[in-house]
């Protein structure tokens, strides 16, 4: 069965539109981070992060999935990439989610201990050294990829010999690997991520009550850039789970299900699901920068000056960010 034209379709409009946004947009917010000596907070470092993750998302694992689509299912890029791109997307994924529990801890010291953040102050020294040991971590439980994937010989549809690349999931640790890692890097975080973001939301309204019985507009004012943040940080954080959500049940379907259920499906189904899952799964790759700059009145006045709109000197004054 030949697969359907306006799936072709989809698949390249939509990716091509991820792409190019999801490049720019990043890019850019790596170039505000480090040109703008006010954007440089333990935060922002995170999200600078975040955007370096997404990059290699967009420039490794995407093209390399479209070529195997549009290849229908044939792999042309050799046995060290077979190998390395399964690894590299789903360690990205597990840096991604530490990174994000990394920031939201990083703000609940700040905002709900105060003063034991400022005994204890986070630096970019500081950050830079927990972005390095989470990379680690994300490699490293990534590792055992490189067993599950496999470079082997198929016969394409027309019978002739083609390379295909499989993650395979047929023994017992690799049932338990898979549902290891749902667990600790989607259910888990989700549930400290909410919990801590419920503390976070209480002390800000808290404070915002306190400020406003004494009639102090300066705390008002301190909470309200606070609020942005925190708005801005919770909106990335459902958009991750959001996004990621379809392809992780996806992924547990295929591995559980009995294949008379994927055969039932049927082709056609099957690749529209493929489909959608990982154009959801990319969106997440290109839709942080958009958030920055709808909730953020920093990153729109860092984003302006380094697109040359207004002078550096305007927007260095406007970026000034309240801890």
């Amino acid at each position: 069965m030949e697969i359907p034209s306006y799936i072709y379709f989809i698949t390249s409009f939509c990716n091509a539109v991820i792409f190019i946004v999801g490049i720019a947009g990043n890019i850019l917010v790596i170039v505000v981070i480090i040109k703008v000596r006010n954007m440089r907070t333990p935060t922002n470092v995170y999200l600078l992060n975040l955007s370096a993750a997404d990059v290699l998302v967009l420039l490794v694992c995407q093209p390399a999935a479209l070529l195997e689509f549009f290849g229908k299912d044939r792999w042309f890029l050799g046995e060290v990439m077979c190998k390395l791109v399964p690894m590299m997307e789903n360690g990205v994924v597990h840096v991604s989610v530490l990174t994000m529990l990394a920031v939201t801890f990083e703000r609940y010291q700040a905002l709900c201990h105060p003063l034991k953040n400022r005994i204890k102050s986070v630096t970019i020294c500081a950050t830079v050294k927990v972005i390095a040991f989470i990379w680690l971590v994300g490699i490293v439980l990534s590792l055992p990829l490189l067993g599950m994937t496999q470079y082997e010989d198929a016969l394409f549809y027309d019978g002739s010999p083609i390379k295909v690349c499989r993650t395979k999931v047929n023994k017992t640790w690799h049932y338990g690997y898979t549902i290891t890692i749902f667990c600790v890097f989607f259910v888990v975080p989700l549930f400290v991520l909410i919990t801590l973001y419920t503390c976070i939301i209480r002390k800000l309204m808290s404070d915002q009550l306190h400020s406003l019985a004494h009639n102090d507009q300066t705390a008002v004012k301190t909470i309200k850039s606070r609020k942005q943040v925190i708005q801005m940080l919770i909106l990335i954080i459902v958009l991750f789970f959001v996004s990621l959500f379809p392809i992780r049940v996806f992924s547990l379907w295929r591995v559980f299900a009995p294949k008379t259920d994927l055969i039932k499906l049927g082709l056609e189904a099957y690749l529209n699901l493929v489909c959608w899952v990982r154009i959801l799964m990319y969106m997440n790759s290109t839709g942080n920068p958009i958030i920055y700059s709808l909730t953020s009145t920093k990153f729109k006045a860092a984003f302006t000056a380094i697109l040359g709109c207004h002078s550096n000197r305007n927007v260095q004054g406007s970026v000034t960010y309240r801890q």
